[in-house]
């Protein structure tokens, strides 16, 4: 689940609660869906999330028979701004949802 996402200078009280009520109830906008770069011969896919550290925490989740075929050999690097997903190559569609913390 996504918030709207609040201006640097907002100042409109209602706004601020009501983005930090749906904080609290575990709203997020630190997720999202990528499927693999299924061209047979790569072995990595990489993520733009301008909010990701070296130091985050980010999960996935098949979300295709195919994707979680391949979980086990599957890992994230965080980094900068950006993740990285190391996998085998492949040619079938590999779906995940992706959650990022930290």
């Amino acid at each position: 689940m996504s918030i709207a996402p609040l201006r640097h200078n907002e100042k409109d009280i209602k706004t601020l609660i009501d983005r930090v009520r749906a904080l609290m109830e575990g709203r997020q906008n630190s997720h999202g869906e990528v499927t693999l770069t299924a061209n047979g011969s790569d072995t990595s896919t990489t993520v733009e999330m301008i909010t990701c550290s070296k130091d985050s925490h980010v999960s996935i989740t098949p979300m295709t028979s195919d994707a979680a075929a391949l979980a086990a050999s599957v890992y994230v690097v965080p980094a900068n701004e950006q993740f990285v997903i190391h996998h085998p190559a492949t040619s079938a569609t590999c779906t995940y949802k992706w959650s990022m913390h930290g």
